[in-house]
């Protein structure tokens, strides 16, 4: 095949959830169109993916961060420069897919427009829930939005975005892998997630475990593979809980409930219909700063996608002995947890709009998108 037979693509996801959402509609561009070339900076989803030219691991960068905000910035300042530009430059790179991670990514939208390359936001950044203002900017430097949530779709179209909805990608992310299957030891269970990112396991972790106080239930430690498992370990230490590696979904379907941190989690857990108990906690700072820019009243998305608190919240300043309660008051009672699932069960129903797989309509849409 000749390099002028190919279609290069550059693909830029900055955090862990972005890097799976990517990894799977990398595969999918791929069984609509062979001749699709990929580079890309992410994860370990890109990067595992032998087909793809992968640049640099961010998002591996991200979770064990711990250099100064300016140390951070000169190195994306360098990647754009010194390596992304000169990529898109040097191989006729037809189209640019944006997965979230708005602060970076909006600067590697604006640079690729005046390239005269097309830009996709996949994965749109949620901007609703705090500067709206983001959204004007995503319009100059965008040519298509590929919203995963149908309010989403709505705010876009309304400022004159061309997007297209298809649905939920984790609908068939969640779906192909649940075959894998996990046996609990226990009739009762449980899972943590405290989330993807060191910054946010070292904030919630221990609040978790402070509202566990019983070893006898069986309790599953759920972190992703870009985490530290030497110290996720010293924090767990003298306590009967198992380390999961990945997104371990199966395992998520079988739990009674799931103590998570806000964020793409909860989304899962939502399509697993397991019920959760969702935790927030910022240094004091950083909620400061949150607070200002918040334009939401919920933080897990099952509460955002229904209007309402279904799914209890506990944010920043941790009321210990309310959640105690709930706790073990989920453990105890199985009539709410059959209301919790029915619960999760309505929302869920919204998160698809065509037949077949989200995944194939996305990719296929992008397909034509890139011909025209």
């Amino acid at each position: 095949m000749r390099k002028s037979d190919n279609i290069n693509i550059f693909i830029s996801a900055g955090d862990y959830s972005g890097d799976m959402h990517a990894g799977y509609l990398v595969q999918e561009l791929k069984k609509y169109n062979p001749k699709i070339k990929v580079a890309a900076i992410g994860g370990i989803f890109l990067e595992t993916n032998k087909s793809i030219n992968f640049l640099v691991n961010i998002v591996k960068k991200q979770a064990f961060v711990y250099e100064d905000l300016f140390k951070q910035y000169f190195f994306f300042k360098n990647l754009l420069n010194k390596q992304i530009i000169p990529y898109l430059e040097d191989n006729s790179v037809k189209l640019v897919i944006l997965v979230d991670f708005y602060g970076f990514n909006i600067h590697l939208a604006k640079r690729a427009k005046k390239l005269g390359i097309k830009v996709i936001h996949y994965i749109s950044p949620q901007v609703w829930a705090s500067r709206k203002n983001r959204l004007f900017k995503i319009k100059r430097f965008t040519d298509l939005v590929i919203p995963i949530l149908p309010f989403e779709a709505k705010i876009y179209e309304e400022i004159g975005v061309q997007t297209f909805y298809a649905g939920n990608p984790l609908i068939d992310i969640v779906d192909k892998s649940l075959g894998d299957d996990f046996n609990l030891e226990k009739d009762c269970a449980i899972a943590l997630m405290p989330g993807s990112r060191m910054k946010e396991i070292k904030n919630i972790l221990p609040i978790f475990l402070e509202i566990l106080e019983r070893d006898d239930i069986e309790t599953f430690l759920i972190v992703p593979k870009t985490v530290d498992l030497s110290f996720v370990k010293k924090m767990i230490i003298g306590r009967k809980i198992k380390i999961i590696e990945g997104p371990a979904y199966a395992l998520r379907s079988k739990v009674r409930f799931i103590l998570t941190s806000s964020g793409t989690a909860t989304l899962e857990n939502a399509l697993l219909k397991t019920p959760m108990l969702i935790f927030y906690k910022l240094d004091r700072f950083s909620y400061f700063i949150a607070k200002l820019i918040a334009k939401i009243k919920y933080i897990g998305m099952p509460n955002i996608l229904a209007g309402k608190e279904i799914m209890p919240e506990y944010i920043q300043n941790i009321d210990y002995t309310k959640a105690k309660q709930t706790f073990n008051f989920w453990l105890n009672d199985d009539n709410i947890i059959a209301e919790k699932q029915n619960e999760l069960k309505k929302i869920i129903k919204g998160l698809k709009s065509r037949e077949g797989s989200v995944l194939k309509n996305i990719a296929e849409y992008i397909g034509g998108f890139i011909k025209n």
